[in-house]
């Protein structure tokens, strides 16, 4: 059977046709009819959250090869030759989730601390996002427990 799946840089055109569509229905279903402005609304928001799939897709290659001008045999993999992953789509989930959300206190480091865990064996972006997303929110905690236990009790 032929995949018939999108490709990753569709996801934005699919977001954008997606969310007028939802916004148009739920204008609708207020009462106001075609609304321009709804529909603008849904498909910027549509936009979004194609970007952010876009992100957070994975290539179709599952890893990406280390060592320079080995060739694999038909088969398999030419020996010495390590592939290391990219993540999954969960694990760039929460590497981006922990940079957007670094700020919160304690919410902020908890989700640094799972983005870390997952993205330890993880090659590339991943890594390094969750790292310092983890290490804003410790900074961030840190300076939170430090003004609250400095502020004078009442």
């Amino acid at each position: 059977m032929k995949n018939t799946a999108f490709p990753r840089w569709a996801a934005p055109l699919v977001g954008v046709v997606a969310g007028a569509f939802v916004a148009g229905r739920a204008a609708r279903r207020a009462g106001e009819g075609f609304s321009p402005a709804w529909m603008v609304g849904g498909a910027v928001l549509g936009l979004v959250a194609g970007l952010f799939v876009w992100l957070l897709d994975k290539p179709k290659a599952e890893g990406q090869r280390i060592a320079e001008g080995a060739d694999a045999p038909e088969g398999g993999q030419a020996p010495g030759v390590v592939t290391q992953s990219s993540g999954s789509v969960i694990t760039r989930f929460f590497a981006v989730l922990t940079v957007l959300l670094c700020w919160a206190p304690v919410v902020g480091l908890i989700l640094g601390g799972i983005a870390w865990f997952l993205n330890r064996n993880v090659h590339g972006w991943p890594k390094t996002v969750s790292r310092v997303g983890t290490i804003i929110a410790l900074l961030i905690t840190g300076l939170a427990i430090l003004v609250v236990s400095l502020s004078p009790s009442r």
